[in-house]
């Protein structure tokens, strides 16, 4: 697909032409999960939607964006300096 991602428009176009392929439309939030940032996205607004996760999950944001700084490309808390979970630039 485009990019070298893998598409899901892809495979159903195979799909189709070799069987019937029903469809639902449905409401909702629509997420680029082929990139990391719209992975983490559908991920976090996932997490928040559950009653069992979503306090608790708060709770740790709320907890790493006090720590953060403007700007910061470290992970809070590391003294080396390492970056952890940056996606190359």
């Amino acid at each position: 697909g485009a990019r070298g991602e893998i598409q899901l428009t892809d495979a159903l176009r195979k799909l189709v032409a070799e069987e019937k392929v029903l469809a639902v439309e449905i409401d909702g939030k629509r997420f680029d999960a082929g990139t990391p940032f719209g992975f983490l996205q559908a991920t976090i607004e996932s997490a928040l939607a559950r009653d069992d996760i979503r306090p608790q999950l708060v709770d740790w944001l709320r907890e790493k964006l006090a720590v953060a700084s403007p700007g910061e490309k470290t992970a809070p808390g590391r003294e080396d300096g390492k970056d952890v979970g940056q996606a190359p630039h």
